[in-house]
């Protein structure tokens, strides 16, 4: 008798199998192209953040630097005409000599020469408060000024930038906002 032995071997791929691995493929493609993106979108934020502490701490030191200015020149340390005389809400720059207040201000930033400077160009805008303790003479025993720089690079300037100074209080890297604050004494 003969044996016959049947040996069936398919070669190649069902329709299923193939529909399958092309879902499989595809979802992995999305999720890699998703997971990029998200990324991408929080360094940017991130950039975006720490350009913004940056240019607070760096309106810190260029007030500062007036002060310092005033004292070289035997001024008081807040004196005009380089501080209002007033507690007000001021814009500076490093070309500034002073604090720019009132009519003068302007918040915006514009990115020149790889430095940002007071102009218009960029969404980063920047805000100075000076609060003064006491009148800021050198008869005024209180030894102390708040200086609180605030910047923002998300929103709209008049809603973003409130009069009454309550800006840093809520004041979030979510909302598009940084701030410093310090207190700087007189020297003298």
């Amino acid at each position: 008798m003969k044996k016959i032995i049947k040996n069936k071997k398919y070669h190649g791929f069902y329709l299923v199998e193939a529909i399958i691995a092309l879902f499989l493929i595809t979802v992995g493609l999305l999720v890699t192209v998703d997971l990029l993106s998200s990324t991408m979108k929080n360094t940017f934020e991130d950039r975006d953040n720490i350009t913004a502490v940056l240019l607070a701490q760096e309106g810190v030191e260029l007030v500062r630097n007036l002060r310092d200015n005033n004292f070289a020149l035997g001024l008081e340390a807040f004196e005009a005409p380089r501080f209002p005389s007033t507690t007000n809400l001021c814009s500076i720059d490093k070309n500034s000599p002073r604090l720019f207040c009132g009519a003068e201000k302007n918040f915006n930033l514009n990115l020149s020469n790889k430095f940002y400077v007071t102009g218009s160009g960029s969404k980063f805008k920047r805000r100075v408060a000076i609060q003064y303790s006491g009148d800021g003479t050198a008869s005024d025993p209180t030894n102390d000024t708040a200086v609180t720089v605030t910047v923002i690079w998300k929103g709209d300037m008049s809603s973003d930038f409130p009069a009454d100074g309550t800006l840093a209080t809520k004041c979030t890297a979510a909302k598009g906002c940084a701030y410093v604050e310090v207190h700087l004494t007189r020297w003298n």
